[in-house]
């Protein structure tokens, strides 16, 4: 379960999926009722929550929800820009992590374009790397590949990540428009295929080892090379939109969504049931019955398509499809 935190973040990455979502609605998550969020996942027997946003670290209480997670002892995974510069803040952040309470940190390491970002970022993964050095590879970089950036410019970045900070694992994501439109940019488009070949290549010439976040659209590679190059080395690869409710995003005014390209697939306030589960079983439903409405509705350049027919890719994720069944939004 994703908790955001907040709606605000202090970067403006070129590729965000969240800002316009967010713009509407500026807003932070109260921490009584992150406190009950937490122990109605505890009730549960979660293994631990991801806290996000926006920039989970601005909000006003964000010590102090650390600090009862601690009481509580559940683990949560931090998912930041790191650009945080309160003094307190970066040590509530580390002596978390190095109890365990923040039992991972993904860093969102894209657009370091300035000294004074770089530096900032720098410092604060140096010391969540000292305050996690007895349990390796809880540091995970993350970046989002660009539909406007040449294979080139995305090699000679993570060059240089990789010359300023230690990358135990780098997570790549591909751009996502989430407009919930038909988005059929990825679909056969090789050239986009060739770029994530090149960094790929990069990533093994450099021994980082990669993971994937969300689909990966195989039909942007032949398939010799999906299968040794792309499939034979990457992490957590998946081809379609699981069929489940993860992920399951919960907003800080408590309403619940898919995730936030898929954000029609949504409910009101998480409160109102007794398990989490109940809320995550409605997002279920609502998935797959949408996926059942357009499993036989492909666009055309899916219908033919190998990994497609064969079951291996489930076409557009929902993210990217135009989301129209009017009961999937009603209460």
């Amino acid at each position: 379960m994703n908790i955001l935190l907040t709606t605000r973040c202090n970067k403006n990455c070129s590729f965000c999926f969240a800002r316009q979502a967010a713009a509407a609605k500026i807003e932070d998550m109260s921490l009584e009722n992150f406190q009950k969020l937490i122990l109605l996942a505890k009730a549960e027997n979660y293994a631990g929550v991801k806290l996000l946003g926006g920039e989970p670290t601005i909000h006003p209480d964000f010590s102090a929800m650390l600090t009862f997670l601690s009481k509580e002892r559940f683990p949560a995974t931090l998912i930041s820009n790191l650009l945080y510069t309160d003094p307190a803040v970066r040590e509530c952040i580390n002596q978390a992590a190095a109890k365990g309470i923040i039992h991972g940190v993904l860093a969102n390491a894209a657009e370091l374009n300035t000294p004074e970002t770089l530096g900032i970022f720098k410092q604060n993964y140096s010391a969540l790397l000292e305050a996690t050095a007895k349990e390796p590879g809880k540091i995970t970089a993350g970046i989002t590949l660009s539909r406007q950036k040449s294979a080139a410019e995305e090699t000679e970045y993570i060059a240089f990540l990789a010359q300023n900070i230690y990358i135990s694992r780098l997570r790549l994501s591909l751009d996502f428009q989430a407009e919930n439109v038909e988005d059929k940019f990825f679909i056969n488009n090789k050239e986009y295929g060739q770029k994530i070949l090149a960094v790929v290549h990069k990533c093994l010439d450099l021994r980082i080892p990669i993971s994937w976040d969300c689909k990966l659209y195989p039909c942007m590679f032949e398939e010799a090379v999906f299968q040794k190059d792309i499939a034979g080395f990457a992490q957590s690869l998946r081809l379609d939109c699981q069929a489940g409710g993860a992920p399951f995003d919960v907003f800080p005014d408590m309403s619940y969504i898919h995730c936030y390209p898929a954000r029609v697939l949504s409910g009101q306030n998480i409160l109102k049931f007794s398990r989490i589960s109940e809320a995550l079983n409605e997002i279920a439903f609502r998935k797959k019955a949408l996926q059942a409405l357009q499993k036989n509705n492909p666009p055309g350049e899916c219908k033919e398509c190998n990994y497609y027919r064969t079951g291996r890719c489930d076409s557009l994720c929902l993210g990217c499809r135009e989301l129209t069944a009017s009961f999937l939004t009603q209460e």
